[in-house]
């Protein structure tokens, strides 16, 4: 995860990975593809699907009082904080 509020200067947050799926050959997998709604991150993996991860700490408090009443991820919504659209 990473924090583009500066877009100079983004900062990494996190990450996630489920590890590997086979010991002794190559095996297709990982994350396929994760998006951001209302402090969670929702996972895909490839091969053993469907993770949700909660934003927790002090560096995640902004992120996780931004709130959609819905997410359409091909749209990618913009919100400000000086209008308060998107925000709790």
């Amino acid at each position: 995860m990473w924090d583009f509020t500066n877009t100079r200067n983004p900062r990494e947050l996190g990450y996630w990975e489920r590890g590997t799926l086979g010991d002794t050959e190559l095996v297709v997998g990982g994350t396929w593809s994760a998006y951001w709604y209302n402090g969670y991150v929702y996972s895909s993996d490839i091969v053993k699907g469907f993770d949700v991860l909660e934003l927790r700490g002090r560096r995640f408090e902004k992120a996780a009082r931004v709130d959609f009443d819905e997410l359409n991820v091909q749209s990618q919504p913009k919100f400000s904080n000086r209008n308060g659209r998107g925000h709790r």
